[in-house]
């Protein structure tokens, strides 16, 4: 039955077949050429797409170059706007420094023109204003070089470098600094200050650029040191090998370093031992002092010391009996130095002290600097400064101690405070002087000092009164000191020629200077002056 049933729809589905393949194949070529219509051709679907994506390419490169340029113009303005807002001046308070002179001498030009160059010659104000510093400063040789120029703008830079190409050409400079190596003499006892200022002189041709290893000069600094200190070099070139002028310039600097601090800690007149007893009658500590004093006059006891007191304004002389136990702040009006300030005898003549005002400063820190007044007196063993020199300098102080001294005209001594320093000392050439010192909060009082002229006319003399922060005694006062050629002034004192400028000292006649007198501490007085 049921073959039947398909045998009879077999033509139905024939017939079906047929007329869906008819009209499906003339729907689909109707089709085909509807998409040929809208894909190809000039204006088709695939030309716009092409055209579009050539277009965003065109495009997207020409966002690209917009914002590189916008870029650029931002940093450009950035850039404007930075330099149009001020910067903040950073104002350093230093303390001020007088200007350098230069007296036409070849080797002191580096260091004149270094200075003149921070202080003047790159600060923005007029050319004319650094001309009149720039003459200001120039003094003997150098001074008469440019005394034909005018006073004008145009001229600084025809001054400037008509000095540099004469003081400052280094083949001069060199040729200087060897001969000043040649004429450092040999000397036996005071073979430190030998080396030093070979030391001096190579580091000079350091600065400048010379090659300083090679065999002249070697054989230059063994020819200016004593036999034993050649010795010792002798022995260290076996050692270290191969040798150099470095090496033995290292090596002399190490001797003189140890050799200071054998003389230092051997030295029993810089510092003394305080050591805690026991008193037998009161069982209380106090100091017991051993060692010997600053000053010539030292007395080795450990008796309890007496203070003899003389106030200004009273006759009448006081003993205080301290107890052995130092206060931690004492008192005593007798002063460090105790000489009388002038010395008036039965004539109108004057005797005077050597006394200069020096340029001191610290070794470490050189920019703190300042002027004081020195005692330069060999009856002191030792050299000391005031404690308020030492705190203007900000030096570091050290191996404090308590130091007995006993002045002219005391039995027994006292006991003084003191703390060890150094401190450089300028000379007029421009060299330094360490100097080794012990520091005291009192020196002494108003000395009468001498005005020395700047020219040589000694004719009348003026003077005032000052107190000196420094006194130089005989450890380091043949240092500034050359007792050699002293000439006599019509006033009848000597002239002194010292490192540190001319000193007018010893008995004569001096033109009177209204004085003004210190009244603030009148119980540090040693007496009421003439």
């Amino acid at each position: 039955m049921s073959s039947s049933i398909i045998a009879s729809i077999q033509p139905a589905k024939t017939r079906a077949q047929v007329y869906s393949n008819h009209h499906c194949g003339e729907k689909k070529g109707r089709e085909e050429k509807a998409y040929e219509c809208v894909t190809e051709g000039e204006h088709g679907l695939f030309r716009i797409m092409h055209e579009g994506k050539e277009a965003l390419i065109t495009l997207t490169r020409y966002k690209d170059d917009a914002e590189q340029k916008l870029e650029q113009l931002f940093k450009g303005k950035s850039k404007e706007q930075e330099r149009s807002i001020p910067r903040p001046n950073l104002t350093v308070n230093l303390p001020q420094l007088s200007l350098p002179t230069f007296n036409g001498e070849p080797r002191q030009w580096r260091q004149f023109w270094s200075s003149f160059n921070a202080a003047v010659h790159s600060q923005t104000i007029p050319e004319i204003q650094k001309l009149n510093y720039l003459f200001s400063c120039l003094r003997g040789n150098a001074s008469q070089v440019v005394s034909g120029y005018e006073i004008a703008p145009e001229n600084y830079e025809v001054i400037r470098r008509l000095l540099k190409n004469k003081y400052g050409d280094p083949s001069t400079i060199t040729t200087i600094l060897y001969n000043e190596l040649q004429a450092i003499k040999r000397n036996e006892k005071e073979w430190m200050t030998t080396i030093e200022n070979i030391e001096r002189v190579l580091r000079q041709l350091e600065a400048i650029g010379e090659n300083l290893e090679h065999s002249s000069i070697e054989t230059t600094i063994e020819s200016k040191l004593p036999s034993w200190v050649l010795n010792k070099i002798y022995t260290q070139k076996k050692v270290e090998v191969p040798w150099s002028i470095s090496k033995l310039r290292d090596f002399l600097s190490d001797i003189v370093h140890v050799t200071q601090q054998v003389k230092n800690s051997q030295n029993p007149s810089t510092f003394m031992d305080t050591k805690l007893t026991i008193d037998k009658l009161g069982q209380k500590p106090r100091y017991n002092p051993r060692g010997t004093s600053a000053l010539s006059m030292l007395r080795s006891n450990s008796k309890p010391l007496s203070f003899a007191v003389r106030n200004q304004h009273s006759s009448q002389l006081t003993d205080y009996h301290e107890n052995l136990q130092i206060p931690p702040k004492m008192d005593y009006s007798a002063s460090l130095y105790n000489s009388t300030n002038t010395t008036r005898t039965n004539t109108t003549k004057e005797t005077l002290l050597l006394c200069k005002e020096v340029k001191v400063f610290n070794p470490t820190q050189p920019q703190r600097q300042k002027k004081a007044l020195a005692l330069f007196d060999i009856g002191s063993q030792l050299s000391f400064i005031s404690q308020k020199l030492s705190q203007q300098l900000k030096l570091a102080e050290s191996d404090k101690q308590i130091m007995k001294i006993t002045p002219f005209g005391m039995r027994n001594p006292t006991l003084c405070p003191t703390a060890s320093t150094q401190l450089n000392v300028q000379t007029m050439e421009n060299d330094v002087i360490r100097l080794h010192v012990n520091v005291v909060e009192h020196l002494t009082n108003e000395l009468k000092v001498v005005d020395t002229p700047r020219e040589i006319q000694f004719q009348e003399l003026t003077n005032h009164w000052k107190k000196p922060d420094i006194l130089i005694g005989a450890d380091h006062f043949f240092k500034f000191i050359k007792l050699q050629n002293v000439p006599e002034l019509s006033s009848g004192h000597m002239l002194v020629q010292s490192k540190v400028g001319p000193m007018i000292a010893g008995s004569g006649d001096t033109t009177r200077k209204k004085r003004y007198i210190n009244i603030t501490e009148p119980k540090k007085s040693s007496g009421k002056r003439q």
